[in-house]
């Protein structure tokens, strides 16, 4: 990922299905790069480096949309729905993603609520040309990946829990 310049945005999301694909999957791993951009070439150029991703066996793919700003935040309404339970474990890490995702994997396809999810930007290292500026975010490592686990009732409390 330290090919992708620092506006984009890459991100890995294991979700259950989006109602649009749920009779071909329950569980999907959504990959998505956002480039913050002022117009649609200055984003294709962005993202050119992501054009040869093997990504061939998707059960959905939307290259190059155009996402206005507020569909952003639209969209992760569907992932942080209001009036749930929550139950959150997060972590910085430096192993490679597909190691970390492994790990993380076989417990998310057995979490009992369908609202749970795992969110794991993958995010540019630090260069001498773009050092982090000193803040609460100066510290990080490669990778973040968060853990939510999503229910309604209280009496899922232990098991959405574990």
């Amino acid at each position: 990922m330290n090919t992708l310049p620092r506006k984009v945005e890459f991100t890995l999301c294991l979700a259950s299905a989006p109602p649009s694909i749920a009779d071909r999957c329950e569980k999907v791993c959504i990959v998505s790069a956002t480039a913050f951009a002022d117009s649609h070439e200055e984003a294709t150029e962005a993202l050119s480096a992501l054009a040869t991703c093997p990504l061939d066996d998707c059960v959905m793919r939307d290259l190059h949309a155009s996402t206005p700003f507020e569909a952003l935040f639209d969209k992760a309404d569907r992932f942080w729905p209001e009036g749930k339970r929550y139950a959150v474990d997060t972590i910085w890490y430096s192993a490679p993603p597909a190691e970390v995702l492994a790990l993380i994997q076989e417990r998310f396809a057995t979490s009992p609520s369908a609202h749970s999810m795992v969110l794991c930007p993958i995010l540019p290292s630090p260069t001498d040309e773009a050092p982090l500026p000193e803040a609460a975010f100066s510290m990080i490592a490669p990778g973040y990946v968060g853990c939510y686990s999503i229910w309604e009732q209280s009496g899922q409390d232990e098991a959405n829990i574990g």
